[in-house]
C-alpha cells in the first residue's frame, strides 16, 4: 500500500514507480519496467509515478501536501519499503519493480497516529490499533473503510501483477 501525494490519484488506483526520489539508479529492472508500463497502459487506474520514501506512516494530510511540494512533480506517492528493497535487489542482481496500491488519497488524513501503534519490528500491531480505537470511538468507521480499501488495493495488486506474470 502506498498513500497518494498528489490529488489526481484516487483510493485503488495503482502506481508504478518510474523513480524513487533521492536516488540516481533506476527504481527496477528496465525489461520488467517497459513490460509493466506496456500493461499499466491498458488501465486508466495505473499511474507511472514517483516513489517518495518515509521513515514513518505520513498520516496528515497536511504532511501530504508538504512533502509534495518538497519534492515536486505529478504523480507521487509515499511509501516506507521500496527505497530499502531496491538497493538489496540491485545488490544481489534481482529483477525487481515498485507496484503499489493507493489506500488513502492525498487530501485525507487517516484516522490517527498510526506510527504509535508499530511494534518493533515496524509493522502494525492489530492490537495497539483496537487499544486507539476504543480511546476514539468515533475513528472506527475510517479503520474499517481503511481496511476495505487494503484489502480491494491487494486484490487489484494481485490481478495486475497476475496480468504482468502471464
Amino acid at each position: 500500500m502506498a498513500g497518494a501525494l498528489s490529488p489526481c490519484m484516487e483510493v485503488g488506483d495503482l502506481v508504478i514507480a518510474k523513480s524513487i526520489h533521492g536516488e540516481v539508479d533506476g527504481p527496477c529492472d528496465g525489461e520488467l519496467f517497459q513490460k509493466t508500463a506496456t500493461l499499466a497502459g491498458t488501465r486508466t487506474d495505473v499511474h507511472i509515478s514517483t516513489c517518495v520514501p518515509a521513515d514513518e506512516i505520513v498520516w496528515r494530510a497536511d504532511d501530504k501536501a508538504a512533502l509534495a511540494r518538497s519534492v515536486g512533480g505529478d504523480y507521487l506517492f509515499v511509501d516506507m519499503e521500496s527505497a530499502g528493497i531496491a538497493p538489496i535487489c540491485r545488490e544481489y542482481g534481482v529483477p525487481f519493480v515498485i507496484v503499489r496500491a493507493i489506500s488513502d488519497s492525498a487530501e485525507e488524513s487517516l484516522p490517527f497516529d498510526l506510527n504509535r501503534c508499530r511494534n518493533r519490528s515496524g509493522e502494525i500491531s492489530p492490537v495497539r490499533v483496537a487499544g486507539h480505537a476504543l480511546i476514539r470511538p468515533s475513528s472506527l468507521r475510517r479503520l474499517q473503510d481503511l481496511r476495505a480499501r487494503c484489502i480491494d488495493g491487494s486484490r487489484k495488486l494481485a490481478e495486475f501483477v497476475a496480468g504482468l506474470l502471464a
